[in-house]
């Protein structure tokens, strides 16, 4: 079969991405708001214990989705792939193939979680002697969630491949939606915690159905029976071993800092910086949802259009950038004023610096999904994965020395320091896949040093008057905003006036 460009372009176009990356927001931020909704009344009806171990089983849940060894994400890839250049005869065998490892895995983690589940009940989770009953079922239940999870995980993958995120987050929302408000139905009638996952359980199954219905409407093809390709299982296998690397080492990388601190300072250490690390991880909310876009667009473009690559990437790091940098620079200059309007005087004192530091690092971290995402996208995730293991020992050494310097600042700017690296990493391994080598680390460097400086000299003006620091957001942020609107995203501004005189 013949490459297909017209069929890269069409599933690449910047409306479908931008309408899709909105659709990813929603699909993040309407769970957020169900949770905050339905968590009180299940605090008040199951009790502070019962509650504490419904959240690990809504955090197993979460960590399940790192027991398919990557599949899923590779599962993406290579459909995006494959969809992009043409040749598409053989995605049957490939879901197929890719559905069958992910049953077999969950079928043995899911055992090792029903072996296991006595042994976290009595010792290794304290549960009080009155639930342990209780907590094993809710487990064993859990354990048996893990195909129906998993399976979602890879059918989702599917729809992301096609670039369907309307219907994957119209089934994602209400599956998640359900996760936490499901639950209240059980109260009236019980607080068996057994129950209340027994709901959770048949919500998962649920969704797994929902996927299956839409996957198959999706790609008629896959309903002509079982097909196995072992020659298929090497490669997804392969590539999703190094996505999972990825996904193990990335959060155990963000969350490490938190875990030393207490461990070398202090538990009331731990609250001054795991607060400021909360506020900054929340610039995740828009790459995230736009890298998860990009992911499926930048695989269908890579074999057949590397100036459309080249686009989609330079187009997704200015997005962010535009959006994260702002935000950045007036919680750097506001940091003080901030904490102490909200939690007082004391969180200003020993967090206003951490919270500086860690905001910029979070900045640097969200620039760096637009690359991992390349990278991993046209093939390349073994090398994220092994600069991510490489990182990971300098880093300890890093928070070591400094935590025992300067304390939690030192922490903080340990992870700084972290991502800056892995930011800097990834550009260069994108690079060769953009046909563009060193030509884009120098590229990037000019506007590098210019927001190095303008985050600099927010840090001299956070010390000094109110009236100087608003004046210096002022003529930052009108500056900044004058540069987005007639450089910046001229391009996409002018695109979006020229659809909107096309729709007229």
């Amino acid at each position: 079969m013949t490459p297909a460009p017209n069929a890269a372009a069409a599933l690449t176009r910047g409306p479908l991405l931008a309408r899709n990356t909105l659709w990813s927001l929603l699909g993040q931020a309407l769970p957020m708001v169900a949770a905050v909704l339905a968590i009180p009344f299940l605090v008040r009806g199951l009790g502070t214990e019962r509650f504490g171990i419904l959240t690990l089983t809504w955090t197993v849940i979460g960590y399940f989705s790192l027991f398919d060894f990557g599949l899923g994400r590779s599962l993406t890839q290579v459909i995006a792939e494959r969809l992009g250049s043409g040749h598409t005869d053989d995605l049957p065998a490939l879901v197929w193939t890719s559905m069958l490892l992910i049953l077999a895995l969950s079928v043995v983690v899911g055992a090792a979680l029903a072996l296991a589940t006595p042994w976290m009940a009595h010792r290794a989770l304290h549960i009080p002697p009155a639930l342990q009953a209780e907590t094993i079922r809710a487990f064993y239940l859990l354990a048996l969630t893990l195909p129906a999870v998993l399976g979602t995980a890879a059918l989702g993958g599917v729809l992301a491949a096609h670039q369907r995120f309307g219907t994957l987050n119209a089934l994602r929302i209400p599956l998640s939606v359900l996760s936490f408000v499901a639950p209240l139905a059980v109260l009236p009638s019980s607080h068996d915690l057994s129950r209340v996952v027994g709901v959770i359980a048949a919500v998962r199954f649920l969704g797994v159905l929902a996927h299956v219905w839409a996957c198959s409407r999706l790609m008629p093809e896959v309903r002509g029976g079982v097909r196995w390709e072992g020659r298929l299982a090497g490669p997804l296998l392969r590539s999703g071993g190094w996505i999972a690397v990825i996904n193990v080492v990335g959060p155990i990388m963000i969350s490490l800092d938190r875990l030393l601190v207490g461990a070398w300072a202090s538990l009331a250490a731990v609250a001054y910086y795991a607060t400021p690390q909360e506020i900054a991880s929340k610039l995740w909310a828009v790459p995230g949802p736009l890298a998860n876009v990009l992911f499926p667009a930048f695989a269908t473009s890579h074999l057949v259009d590397r100036d459309r690559l080249r686009l989609l990437f330079f187009r997704g790091l200015k997005l962010v950038y535009c959006a994260l940098f702002p935000v950045t620079l007036i919680i750097v200059v506001l940091a003080g004023d901030g904490l102490r309007m909200w939690l007082g005087a004391a969180f200003e004192q020993h967090s206003r610096q951490v919270l500086q530091i860690l905001v910029i690092g979070a900045f640097l971290n969200g620039l760096s999904y637009v690359p991992s995402a390349l990278v991993q996208a046209v093939g390349h995730a073994r090398r994220a994965a092994v600069l991510l293991v490489c990182e990971l020992p300098f880093y300890v050494l890093a928070l070591a020395a400094l935590i025992r310097i300067w304390g939690i600042p030192g922490a903080a700017m340990a992870w700084l320091i972290r991502a800056l690296v892995d930011l800097v990493g990834l550009i260069i391994l994108a690079g060769p896949s953009l046909g563009l080598g060193t030509r884009l680390v120098r590229g990037l460097a000019l506007p590098a040093l210019f927001t190095t400086g303008l985050l600099v000299s927010a840090f001299a003006v956070a010390p000094l008057s109110a009236p100087v620091r608003v004046g210096f957001l002022l003529v930052v942020l009108a500056g900044f905003g004058f540069w987005v609107w007639h450089w910046g995203l001229a391009d996409e501004r002018r695109a979006l006036l020229a659809r909107a005189r096309r729709a007229k």
